[in-house]
């Protein structure tokens, strides 16, 4: 029994009976006594019954409790499509089965209390030797509620749906005595009008699934207030926005925001948590927040390899995989992630059963910079062969399908484009694609085909093998579909944008598809595959024709404000795919005759492809002494990253108070090495930032614990980052200090350079 529940209650209960009845039979005999003893017994009979009464009323009926059982096991199983390993003879426990699938290992985690993560004295919390599944369920048994946070393939979703599947076994064997989980996928809440008039209790009864709805309404309003009901929310970060131009609209529609009144647990992506969620009072009913952390090799990545090659039947192969997997260092930090783990896993072991002794010759374990693209796109290429394998009568070869959901995927980033927002939020009003858009895709795609093929091919039989074996997978929306992880959608895109890059192009259509800033998780998957373009290619990436594409752009007539943005975004990708004598001449000859905001594409480029910063030093010295470089680069930042709508600024910034979004940027790009080369220009940003008397309130206000951290950070030297950084470190020492009063001692530092 759970320590002081009601057994332990009773018994000591009991022992105080006995020993007053003791006491009376002493003094008024043995009849007395009895008497008693009789009476007692009657009311404990009266109160069991009621008791008993109770508790049938409180749970649901036994048909209701298997309506609710067929739920849980839809929700597990749909979720394992999503996972590699073969079904295993069910266990009987919804949690083992997930866990199987998955060659489950649990990951290093973090705990602070929600909200106080980022404060500088505030201590972890020690949850022993609890793992994050069973911190997690214990908190929402007891009705608290917490934040999942981790990187893209951090194993955020993988999580949520462990810690739902252990509630659901829990609430199946106690008959319906614990908390009732409920799973949401928030990146199937279509789009919403922000506001709502409704209870808020009517508000969290239009999310839940069917078989629980379909419960009498009193009955869940009662579940709901005495903490009877639990939420998994899995995608903060993928839900459908509702952001305007306005910083305090609505993103979270009114459902969501009514669920976080309750017990919960909602998964978010660390940097969206950090720039957009954090300090958001919606959000701040969480009690924990968990932050996931690195795999460690001895601890996770071994015990996942030998448990993948256990469960794919081949254990002799788990000894070449993990020699292959330590023959180079620079894996380690591809293989912190469980997605990427477990993609990486998949490919050598595809590779290992094909011919065990050329594994060297046919796959290229570099740790190089583009080594995640490289196995997305083996991982990718492995499914679809896979797939194609399964199908009786294939319809596209792979090839001809990779090229088809690429235009998929672009066609979801281009649907969904406001021009009353920021690019920031990721802009997506819906991560789905409709049965009808996707119909016009194909037909689109198909067009664009040889006529040969064209006409060999039928609509219905692409759709249908589209819908079946590919990464695309049924919605829980009807009639729409979505990419089975939000990074398989995000490669696609960024390798759509460099297959059209690679290919003969008319320039207009480059300025087209460069247009519209791509978020950063694209951006990131788009240099990796430029990078991997370039060392495929040695020096001459002409074959390719990015290298040509891109100076089209930055050459074309027609430099108007209209194609800016594709200017600085081709200016900004251009040094990673440049020969030694492109580079030369775009610093010599291009960069002075630009625009401020191009020369600006150009100097960020050459700093964090080729860890050279003298270009942006000399911008960083432009941002005091011209308004123009300085508008547009404080603009086009507040947009991207929401704090400032797209409007007819043309990228200009509009004097708006609102900074703290582009503030955290900043302060990640301070704070995280593989921005080092460009750490100058953001601790001038944040300089700037101060000196403007609106948002220096503001973030002394909103951000004094980064404002905190960032004055540790003006301490740390860097010799390969010059005088530039020494001077703007001092200054914006100088600048925070007299902006935050009652500094503590340790952080009134000196950095002033000779």
């Amino acid at each position: 029994m759970r320590p002081n529940g009601r057994f332990a209650s009773t018994l000591q209960i009991a022992a105080a009976v006995a020993a007053v009845i003791a006491v009376l039979q002493q003094n008024n005999g043995v009849r007395f006594g009895i008497g008693m003893v009789a009476v007692l017994l009657l009311l404990g009979g009266i109160s069991l019954a009621l008791h008993r009464r109770s508790q049938r009323t409180r749970r649901l009926s036994r048909t209701q409790r298997r309506d609710v059982t067929r739920y849980f096991n839809r929700v597990v199983q749909e979720f394992e499509r999503e996972l590699p390993l073969p079904v295993a003879e069910k266990s009987g426990s919804l949690a083992q089965d997930v866990r199987h699938r998955a060659a489950y290992v649990s990951p290093p985690f973090r705990v602070y209390a929600s909200g106080l993560s980022r404060e500088l004295t505030q201590p972890e919390i020690d949850v022993g030797t609890l793992d994050s599944v069973q911190f997690a369920t214990e908190r929402l048994d007891k009705g608290e509620s917490l934040t999942l946070i981790g990187g893209p393939g951090s194993g955020k979703t993988l999580l949520g749906v462990l810690i739902f599947a252990t509630l659901a076994d829990n609430y199946i064997s106690s008959r319906g005595r614990e908390p009732l989980p409920v799973f949401v996928r928030l990146n199937t809440l279509g789009a919403r009008d922000g506001g709502t008039t409704r209870d808020p209790l009517e508000d969290v009864l239009a999310l839940l699934p069917e078989p629980i709805r379909s419960i009498e309404t009193t009955r869940l309003h009662r579940m709901l207030n005495e903490a009877r009901i639990c939420f998994v929310l899995d995608g903060l970060d993928e839900i459908p926005s509702t952001l305007g131009a306005s910083r305090s609209a609505k993103r979270i529609p009114p459902e969501v925001t009514s669920i976080l009144g309750h017990a919960h647990l909602i998964t978010c992506r660390e940097a969206f948590h950090d720039l957009y969620v954090d300090g958001d009072n919606a959000t701040q009913n969480a009690d924990y927040e968990i932050h996931l952390l690195p795999l460690e090799y001895d601890k996770q990545v071994s015990p996942f390899v030998q448990q993948y090659c256990r469960a794919m039947r081949r254990p002799d192969l788990c000894a070449p995989m993990l020699t292959a997997l330590t023959s180079n260092e620079r894996l380690a930090e591809t293989l912190s992630r469980p997605l990427m783990l477990r993609m990486t896993v998949h490919v050598l072991l595809y590779e290992l059963q094909r011919d065990e002794k050329s594994l060297a010759s046919r796959i290229l374990l570099t740790g190089s910079d583009y080594f995640n693209a490289e196995i997305y796109d083996r991982y990718i290429v492995a499914w679809l062969k896979r797939e194609q394998g399964k199908a009786s009568r294939p319809v596209l070869r792979p090839s001809d399908k990779l090229s088809l959901v690429e235009s998929i995927a672009w066609k979801i980033f281009c649907n969904p484009m406001r021009r009353d927002a920021g690019y920031g939020s990721f802009e997506l009003t819906d991560l789905l694609i409709a049965r009808q858009d996707l119909l016009a895709v194909i037909r689109d795609w198909i067009a664009r085909q040889p006529q040969e093929l064209a006409e060999s091919w039928s609509l219905a039989d692409i759709f249908s093998e589209i819908e079946e074996r590919t990464f695309l997978i049924m919605s829980e929306r009807a009639d729409t579909y979505r990419f089975a992880h939000k990074s398989f959608f995000e490669y696609l895109l960024a390798r759509h944008v460099y297959d059209c890059l690679a290919r003969p192009i008319v320039t207009e259509d480059v300025v087209a598809l460069l247009t519209t800033p791509f978020p950063d998780e694209v951006i990131d998957f788009l240099r990796e595959l430029l990078h991997w373009c370039k060392a495929r290619a040695g020096d001459h990436t002409g074959a390719f024709g990015v290298e040509e594409a891109l100076l089209k752009v930055l050459r074309d007539d027609d430099d108007s404000n209209t194609t800016i943005m594709a200017r600085q975004q081709a200016a900004n990708l251009l040094p990673i795919v440049a020969t030694a004598d492109t580079r030369t001449y775009l610093k010599t000859r291009i960069a002075p005759n630009q625009h401020p905001f191009i020369r600006r594409a150009i100097a960020v480029g050459e700093a964090l492809h080729h860890a050279d910063a003298s270009l942006l030093d000399e911008f960083v010295n432009e941002l005091d002494v011209d308004p123009i470089a300085r508008s547009f680069h404080m603009g086009y930042n507040r947009i991207y990253y929401g704090d400032q709508p797209l409007s007819s600024t043309n990228f200009q910034d509009d004097g708006g108070a609102d900074c703290t979004r582009f503030f955290r940027a900043c302060t990640r790009h301070i704070e995280l090495e593989r921005y080092r080369y460009i750490k100058t220009m953001a601790l001038a940003t944040v300089r700037l930032m101060l000196n403007d008397p609106a948002r220096r309130a503001l973030l002394v206000e909103q951000e004094r614990p980064a404002l905190m951290r960032l004055l540790l950070a003006c301490n740390r030297e860097d010799e390969r980052l010059g005088q530039a950084y020494d001077r703007e470190r001092s200054a914006l020492a100088e600048v925070i200090r007299s902006g935050l009063d009652g500094l503590p001692d340790s952080l009134t530092i000196d950095v002033s350079t000779d």
